[in-house]
């Protein structure tokens, strides 16, 4: 049973942060689309004398590729576990909504 301390909290929880989601997202997204600018600059960087398959194989090994990597991978996990967390609020709405919809009929 839901109870209107948890539905309250969870209303208080989404309005507080009904731009963070959006945030995340973008903020994934637009990292996202570094990879291959990241790529580009790290390969720029090697030698000429080297095949594009194999300046591409260094450069996905490159520490500065890596920090980018752990970068997304942290802006990632932000975004999933904000997106977790609204939808857990908004199914605890609905079942608080079904049980009180047979009180008012």
């Amino acid at each position: 049973m839901i109870t209107d301390e948890q539905v309250q909290a969870a209303l208080d929880w989404l309005e507080k942060t009904i731009d963070a989601r959006a945030e995340y997202e973008v903020a994934f997204k637009s990292y996202d689309e570094l990879k291959a600018k990241v790529i580009s600059d790290i390969t720029n960087e090697l030698s000429d004398n080297m095949s594009e398959v194999k300046k591409k194989s260094e450069a996905t090994s490159h520490p500065n590729y890596e920090e980018y990597l752990n970068v997304k991978k942290k802006l990632h996990f932000q975004y999933l576990k904000h997106a977790h967390r609204e939808k857990f609020y908004e199914q605890q709405l609905s079942v608080w909504k079904n049980q009180n919809s047979k009180k008012f009929v």
